[in-house]
């Protein structure tokens, strides 16, 4: 006869969200849920609500671990209730699915995105193996679940119940632990486990349960969970330093930030005031640029008239040299004409002369 046998699985879903799934309420019953699977390898399982997956990829790792040719139903809205709402922030449907599409692709496992009541009609009576209930925590709705659901379940089929604990949450029970506390009297062949805020098993078939409750040793999960809650104390432990270093470096960077802030300020109305200097310089430069222009304009109107001027003196030039050229003209004219002139008294001298000493010189009147 097969005996119950504990593993020590690798939940590889932990690759992707580690934190979520490994700190999960439900993280306590994981080797408990992947041993049941392995050991009573149901045809289907169904689970109302999955969240982030920690107990549906539980079965999931047993399902392939085991190479088993089980049908697993999770169905969520993915949008929370009143206890888990706030953990709805970050897209947790596509976290789930890229969790399926990387490591259970080749498993039978369907999301089933819509409200409990909404996917019931897509089971017949008495064709679920095992039903998983961890949805809304209130007494009235998971009362609600159980009985709607339960007509699904076969004959000889298991239901579990999450969240049985008397754990104080929110500041108070939960209301699945009264509907719990009902259901353990009615039902005679349970069993339950209170640690992770509990978990409640129920077996119709007397035959399973007893098969069960012979051979697991249910302690020996409680010890499991009580070493897991050291070695997850433990990392807690040293993430909380961690954070605290952290934290001492982030307040360090912040006073950095302050003093750069504030050098930034200086700077920024150090800025402000040379713009307004540069806009005073800038005003100047354009007067000037008037003033140059005005000089330009004057030195062009001077450079025009010296120009003019050099022409009219060169052409003053031109008629002085003109003159020079007809005053020496007539300066040789002249002395041409004194030189004839001379000439010619020097010719008169020398006819007086002979005039003189000639038959007629002693009629000239000395």
């Amino acid at each position: 006869m097969e005996e119950w046998s504990y593993h020590e699985p690798k939940f590889e879903c932990d690759e992707i969200n580690y934190d979520l799934l490994r700190y999960s309420p439900w993280s306590g019953h994981r080797n408990f849920a992947y041993d049941f699977v392995s050991f009573f390898k149901p045809k289907t399982i169904v689970e109302l609500g999955s969240h982030y997956g920690c107990s549906a990829f539980a079965f999931a790792q047993a399902i392939k671990d085991f190479n088993l040719n089980t049908e697993l139903d999770a169905i969520d809205t993915w949008s929370g209730d009143d206890f888990t709402k706030n953990d709805y922030e970050n897209d947790v449907y596509s976290v789930f699915k890229k969790t399926i599409d990387k490591f259970y692709s080749e498993q039978k496992i369907n999301m089933l995105r819509m409200t409990f009541d909404e996917a019931i009609s897509k089971f017949e009576d008495n064709s679920i193996d095992v039903l998983h209930i961890d949805g809304s925590h209130h007494y009235d709705d998971v009362k609600h679940d159980f009985y709607t659901w339960f007509p699904k379940v076969k004959n000889d089929g298991i239901i579990f119940l999450h969240d049985i604990s008397e754990d104080i949450v929110l500041g108070s029970i939960m209301g699945s632990n009264k509907f719990w506390n009902e259901l353990s009297e009615k039902f005679k062949n349970t069993m339950r486990f209170d640690f992770s805020w509990g978990l409640g098993i129920i077996f119709l078939s007397e035959e399973k349960y007893m098969r069960a409750i012979n051979k697991i040793n249910l302690s020996k999960y409680q010890r499991q969970n009580n070493a897991l809650s050291v070695e997850y104390r433990e990392e807690l432990r040293k993430r909380y330093f961690i954070l605290k270093d952290n934290k001492f470096y982030i307040d360090s960077l912040m006073e950095q930030l302050k003093v750069k802030d504030l050098h930034l300020n200086r700077y920024n109305e150090d800025m402000i005031e040379k713009n307004k200097y540069i806009g005073v310089l800038e005003k100047q430069v354009l007067e000037k640029d008037k003033d140059l222009n005005a000089y330009k304009l004057n030195v062009e109107g001077k450079d025009k008239y010296i120009n003019e001027l050099e022409i009219q003196i060169s052409e003053k030039d031109k008629i002085l040299n003109d003159y020079k050229l007809n005053v020496e003209g007539k300066d040789r004219y002249i002395s041409e004409l004194e030189t004839r002139i001379a000439e010619k008294e020097n010719i008169l001298f020398e006819l007086e002369e002979k005039l003189k000493k000639s038959f007629f010189g002693k009629f000239i009147k000395k």
